[in-house]
């Protein structure tokens, strides 16, 4: 996504980034937050001087919206103070590129960034599935205990002799002491 007032902007990153990326673009921060809700885009290219809303506000809703907040952002904009950029990666854009921007170094960012995206979307993914898995092998494992402490008697007393048991398991069934 896009989101910049001026009209030639829009026109020339979306000539340079259409052919490899499918590309929407909103002239207004108003206009890209209600396209948001209905489709959420791998990255956003911000302007931050824009008339309704500025890019920096808009990047402070992005990131404190459950559904956005890991959007990357990248800040495209003429202000090119360091307090600019330091305020724009702060709010959490991932990249700060001023005008007039170089098209080798927009293309080079959003390829960056979308396959950091990508990464970490697969990495969270492959967590999810340790986790799950570290649950079923738990849960395994809780029920092997049971099983085994069935397994034991407790106590057998006789007028000849008494057996009494003792059983600790481990975190694991195998190597449990018993006694």
């Amino acid at each position: 996504m896009i989101v910049d007032d001026e009209s030639m902007n829009i026109k020339i990153l979306m000539e340079a980034l259409s052919d490899k990326y499918i590309i929407v673009a909103s002239k207004n921060g108003k206009q890209a937050l209600s396209r948001l809700e209905k489709k959420i885009p791998d990255l956003i290219l911000l302007a931050i001087e824009m008339p309704d809303m500025n890019g920096y506000e808009i990047c402070k809703l992005l990131k404190s919206n459950k559904n956005t907040k890991d959007i990357p952002v990248i800040f495209i904009s003429a202000k090119s103070q360091m307090e600019d950029e330091k305020l724009g990666l702060e709010l959490g854009a991932v990249d700060y590129i001023t005008k007039p921007f170089q098209i080798s170094i927009v293309k080079a960012g959003v390829d960056t960034h979308l396959t950091l995206r990508q990464k970490t979307i697969e990495l969270k993914n492959k967590t999810m599935e340790v986790i799950n898995k570290n649950q079923e092998v738990a849960n395994d494992l809780v029920m092997a205990q049971r099983i085994q402490q069935k397994l034991f008697y407790k106590y057998q007393s006789t007028s000849f002799f008494k057996i009494a048991v003792h059983s600790t398991p481990f975190s694991y069934v195998s190597g449990d002491i018993y006694k």
